[in-house]
């Protein structure tokens, strides 16, 4: 306790958030008014913003990034598509996608539900970006195994931080490397009732944040050692132009035929596809080739990127790409 408050108590916060945002007081004349110092309403502050109980939302979307939006949701069939001006230096992209898809997800989220997860640098910041917003009883699932080598985004941490923000929700991890060394071994373990558990889990979620990986030489999967330079090389020679739910596609979307996508320990496409709101986020030029062919395929049903990213996607793809995407829907339908 300090000054007579309880460090965790939320009406204090509020009362301190309401006289600096509502009433426009500074934070020395708060300070003053409630027998405290400034520094201790400056920590109070950053606590309301860490933890949700304030949220600053920028209301003015450039006309720009609104076009982009409707024109991307009419070529691919999707059901919402959230654009964010591509920042002056690049290293910032991560956190500009994060937020937005942390705010989406935060929006469309009820108690009780279960939420997919993906990995990547853009999905720590994403999960670092979401609120509880009262939900309660909820659950995340990760869709990918493990990582030998610590790094950002790696699929451990990037669940454990949503579960963390989502209220301590429950939660389920792939007990596996991502890739294991053959089929035969991927299969057995799909066996065990851990597994089958596991992936039951994930066709009933209500929804997953994912990424897509890209085979440059910058790609999370590369740099991780997820995938090594010998699959890296022999992935190229194949076609492959990224990856989606583990699993490896040529620029038209389809499933290469490579021993890497049979040795991937996460759930198959028959639960992925029953997951009800896939969102996809993803940006920056070195992912449009996986983009153009993931979102060709229907893998998603919203899309979270930059403006420079989606109008490079309008560009090489002008016309509504209906075909492919009502098919996906249909299959999941069946």
């Amino acid at each position: 306790m300090r000054d007579g408050f309880l460090d965790g108590d939320e009406q204090f916060q509020a009362r301190i958030a309401w006289l600096y945002y509502n009433q426009e007081m500074t934070q020395a004349d708060i300070a003053q008014h409630l027998g405290i110092n400034r520094s201790r309403v400056n920590q109070v502050l950053r606590i309301a913003r860490n933890n949700g109980l304030v949220q600053v939302i920028i209301h003015s979307r450039l006309a720009s990034c609104v076009a982009l939006e409707r024109q991307l949701e009419k070529n691919y069939g999707l059901r919402r598509c959230v654009i964010v001006p591509t920042p002056d230096r690049e290293e910032r992209l991560f956190a500009a996608l994060g937020g937005a898809a942390g705010l989406h997800v935060s929006q469309n989220l009820r108690s009780r539900q279960t939420l997919g997860l993906g990995w990547g640098r853009t999905m720590d910041a994403a999960v670092g970006s979401l609120t509880a917003n009262g939900l309660a009883d909820m659950r995340v699932v990760t869709l990918f195994g493990g990582l030998a080598r610590s790094a950002v985004g790696n699929p451990e941490e990037v669940a454990v931080k949503a579960a963390s923000r989502l209220n301590n929700a429950e939660l389920w991890r792939i007990p596996a490397p991502m890739y294991v060394d053959t089929p035969e071994l991927r299969d057995m373990l799909a066996r065990q009732d851990v597994f089958r558990s596991l992936f039951a889990k994930v066709g009933l979620a209500e929804m997953a944040l994912i990424g897509v990986g890209d085979l440059t030489l910058r790609s999370s999967n590369l740099l991780s050692g997820a995938v090594s330079e010998q699959d890296w090389t022999s992935l190229l020679q194949a076609g492959a132009v990224g990856e989606i739910f583990g699993r490896f596609l040529d620029e038209s979307g389809n499933v290469i035929a490579h021993p890497l996508n049979n040795r991937f320990t996460g759930p198959n496409y028959s639960s992925l596809r029953r997951i009800r709101h896939v969102v996809l986020v993803a940006g920056g030029r070195q992912k449009l080739p996986i983009l153009r062919a993931a979102l060709s395929k229907g893998y998603a049903h919203a899309l979270v990127s930059d403006e420079r990213t989606a109008t490079q996607l309008i560009a090489q793809n002008p016309q509504p790409a209906y075909a492919a995407s009502q098919a996906l829907k249909r299959e999941r339908a069946e």
